[in-house]
C-alpha cells in the first residue's frame, strides 16, 4: 500500500525485496551509528519485514514504512511511526 507520494518518493509498506537494501544500510557505519536496537542480521530483517509488511498507519499501533524512489520502487530508507497516547514519535533511517 502507498501511504504518501511526492514527485520523487513514495512511502509504502515494506516488502520482501527490501531485505538486502535494508541489511546494507542498517550495517553501514554512516547509517547505523544513530540506530538504537534495530535488527541488523539478514534473518532478523526478513522476519521483521514479514511481520510488518501489512502495517497500516494508525493512532493505536506502530507502523514501519519503506521510503522508496517513485520511479523504480527501490527502497532508500525507512520510517517508523510509534503512537503513544496523544503523541507520535517518528524514527527514520535513510541509506547512505
Amino acid at each position: 500500500m502507498i501511504f504518501l507520494e511526492t514527485d520523487r518518493l513514495i512511502l509504502r509498506n515494506v516488502a520482501e525485496e527490501d531485505a538486502s537494501v535494508m541489511h546494507d544500510y542498517r550495517n553501514n557505519p554512516l547509517c547505523s551509528k544513530y540506530q538504537r536496537g534495530q535488527t541488523k542480521d539478514m534473518a532478523g530483517i526478513k522476519e521483521l519485514i514479514q511481520s510488518r509488511r501489512a502495517d497500516v498507519l494508525s493512532a493505536d499501533t506502530p507502523c514501519l514504512l519503506a521510503v522508496a524512489l517513485k520511479e523504480t520502487g527501490e527502497m532508500v530508507g525507512e520510517i517508523v511511526v510509534m503512537p503513544d497516547e496523544n503523541t507520535f514519535t517518528l524514527g527514520y533511517t535513510i541509506s547512505y
